[in-house]
């Protein structure tokens, strides 16, 4: 009976090792399956037919990747022999400008391929037209601001374009609308124009799209793009200074975040100054590291530049967010909690971190309003005179060394010194006195020695 007691133990033991090894295999098969390429995953999903928000960052990119790649063609148009800085003739080699106009010749015929036969029958596209018809472009940039999809089948989806064109030089602007079709299965897609989707009403649900697939019109394939977390980051900042370096600022104001925008900005017009002000750290500025916080209704990503500068983008769709430029005009939820959390002393070092920050960026009115009011009409009485002294005692290259905190009371003595670099440069003791309120407010006055 033990012989036969101890074999049933072993069999069960099997089994369940048996089991284990099943699931994990099936738990695999699943995430292979969840990331391969859309056209190899064509399961038998519901289709949605509504228009919605991208929300997927490899489709925006990859739609986003074949937009450009239609534009710069248009720009190819107007190719000259100064627009090539190095050209070697060799022997026996045609000369340049017949090169050049062999290379339009093939440029002309990729961008005729972008549509399906039914729309340049109606539109009377001719490879000797494309710029009249299409637009005559020669040194762009696309600012990509809107982008909603709309599923056909369970392979073919119908993308809604929207944004800018910016001539670089000039910096003139012009608005565009695209819709763009990918077919998963084949890797192909169809351009169509505005005008043409409209006219078909593209964008009415209610309207039966009769397309299944798209033909392999050879210059129409696409290749889908993969981005992660890091590389995102870099396109969510690369999308802001870029805005900026084209002077996109209407775009840029409308992005902010509301409550943001009403604390740190008395209009567009303080907005426009603060670009300005700012505008060469903002083009030059580069992800140094990021993070990023799932909440219910948004995801956000806080990027720092070199320069430790914080870009807080609030989306909710993949390069639909609202933006935040610092850290103290209005309290992020991860600094909420973490302050609610606190002890006096350390709420005391948070709120010196503010002050801290905001003499960086020196936003001299957050600085000005948040002082204790007696000390500010004895010392300060105007929020100019305020900032002659701080720019007479502080500059952005100083850094402040924390040295001590002492308590007296509801009164906290922020102790720390300015370092000064230079010769001759003695560093100064720089007090902060903070009484802390309620509903995560604070006043402060200082001295500087």
């Amino acid at each position: 009976m033990k012989k036969i007691s101890k074999f049933i133990i072993i069999l069960i033991t099997i089994l369940i090792i048996l089991m284990l090894i099943i699931l994990i295999m099936i738990l695999k098969l699943k995430k292979i399956n969840n990331d391969i390429t859309p056209n190899e995953n064509v399961s038998n999903t519901e289709i949605k037919n509504s228009i919605e928000r991208v929300t997927i960052k490899n489709e925006f990119f990859t739609v986003k990747n074949v937009i450009n790649q239609y534009f710069f063609a248009l720009c190819e148009l107007n190719k000259t022999e100064e627009d090539i800085l190095i050209f070697e003739q060799d022997e026996g080699m045609e000369n340049l400008n017949e090169t050049i106009e062999k290379e339009k010749e093939t440029v002309k015929k990729r961008i005729y391929s972008f549509f399906d036969e039914n729309s340049i029958k109606e539109m009377a596209l001719t490879t000797n037209n494309l710029q009249e018809k299409l637009g005559n472009y020669k040194d762009i940039e696309i600012l990509i601001e809107n982008m909603y999809v709309r599923e056909i089948t369970e392979t073919l989806k119908f993308y809604y374009i929207s944004g800018q064109i910016v001539e670089k030089d000039s910096l003139e602007k012009e608005k565009f609308n695209l819709v763009l079709a990918l077919d998963d299965n084949n890797l192909t897609f169809n351009i169509y124009t505005y005008e043409y989707a409209n006219k078909h009403q593209f964008d009415k649900t209610e309207v039966k799209i009769d397309i299944t697939e798209i033909e392999n019109r050879i210059y129409n394939k696409y290749n889908y793009e993969y981005i992660n977390d890091e590389e995102y980051a870099k396109e969510l900042l690369k999308s802001y200074t870029k805005s900026v370096m084209y002077d996109n600022i209407d775009y840029l104001y409308e992005k902010l975040d509301e409550e943001y925008k009403t604390n740190k900005f008395n209009g567009i017009s303080e907005y426009e100054k603060y670009i300005e002000e700012n505008r060469r750290n903002i083009i030059t500025a580069t992800l140094q590291s990021y993070k990023y916080n799932v909440y219910e209704d948004y995801v956000q990503y806080i990027c720092i530049d070199q320069n430790e500068n914080y870009y807080i983008f609030n989306e909710n769709a993949v390069m639909n967010y609202n933006l935040i430029l610092d850290l103290y005009t209005v309290d992020l939820p991860e600094f909420i909690e973490q302050y609610n959390t606190a002890t006096s002393e350390e709420k005391v070092v948070l709120n010196v971190q503010k002050i801290e920050e905001a003499l960086k960026d020196k936003d001299y009115e957050y600085l000005y309003n948040k002082l204790d009011t007696t000390f500010r009409s004895s010392r300060y009485p105007t929020e100019d005179d305020f900032q002659k002294y701080i720019q007479n005692n502080i500059s952005k290259e100083n850094t402040i060394e924390f040295v001590e905190l002492i308590q007296d009371g509801e009164i906290y003595i922020y102790k720390a010194k300015i370092k000064r670099d230079g010769e001759n440069m003695q560093d100064k003791n720089f007090n902060i006195i903070m009484k802390l309120e309620d509903e995560m407010n604070f006043v402060y006055s200082f001295n500087i020695e």
